[in-house]
């Protein structure tokens, strides 16, 4: 199984050490499993502290200029959004479209997808420090995180389960209990059979915290003010703006 991680084999140091509320974190998300919850941080703290992904530089290293994630950003794939979900949490928004399995490689998307989820991270610490709760991203335990996919004209070039799966062990393992919910939007037929794989390779606690909407539907866990105008809402952006087809 390709999932990119080789902290045991490779971990640096020094590695961080996680604050109190980061391990209440892991804990909450191994349902108290206290074996089980240090196994899963220890293992995630040497992961940042690792070469990894055809880089020399720890995970924890990878900016917006690192080696391949500004030829990702540019493809507008995915983004952060300007505002915050109804519960608080940010935005990011996945046009899969705009994916397909070539040129680029497995590990010239994980790079892009750990920076868009460090950015995430260092939004929740904004979000925390703004309501006084200092600048840990875990200071605030009900501010998570919004995923929407917009699955809109996505053709079978588009549907990636290699890296779909990789992007799923990292989110497990590395980011446990960081999302609040998932909107697969406009999700065609032909993603049926996709979602039939992908679906047991979640938790069911995962699970249900997905949901398949329409444009129509993001009100009701997004404020107006921050959904897309292309998506009938306030935020004007600016956002690279999805194919109409």
């Amino acid at each position: 199984e390709d999932t990119g991680d080789e902290s045991e084999s490779k971990a640096v140091l020094p590695i961080e050490v996680p604050s109190d509320a980061k391990i209440w974190r892991f804990l909450r998300a191994y349902q108290y499993d206290v074996d089980l919850a240090a196994t899963r941080l220890r293992r995630q703290t040497l992961w940042r502290a690792t070469p990894a992904y055809g880089l020399d530089i720890p995970v924890r290293d990878i900016r917006a200029d690192t080696l391949g994630v500004p030829e990702q950003a540019a493809t507008g794939k995915a983004y952060v959004l300007n505002g915050t979900d109804l519960k608080g949490g940010p935005i990011v928004v996945v046009h899969v479209r705009r994916h397909t399995t070539q040129p680029q490689g497995q590990d010239d998307v994980t790079r892009f997808g750990v920076h868009i989820l460090e950015s995430l991270e260092a939004r929740l610490a904004s979000l925390a420090e703004a309501k006084g709760l200092g600048s840990d991203p875990d200071a605030d335990p009900d501010s998570k995180l919004c995923i929407i996919f917009d699955l809109s004209a996505i053709a079978m070039v588009n549907m990636d389960m290699k890296m779909a799966k990789r992007i799923i062990y990292m989110l497990t393992h590395f980011y446990p209990e960081r999302m609040g919910v998932c909107l697969l939007l406009s999700a065609p037929a032909l993603f049926s059979a996709a979602w039939m794989v992908i679906r047991p390779w979640l938790h069911p606690r995962t699970q249900e915290r997905i949901a398949f909407v329409k444009p129509a539907d993001l009100s009701a866990h997004l404020p107006n003010e921050a959904i897309p105008t292309f998506w009938g809402g306030g935020d004007a952006g600016p956002y690279p703006e999805p194919e109409r087809i």
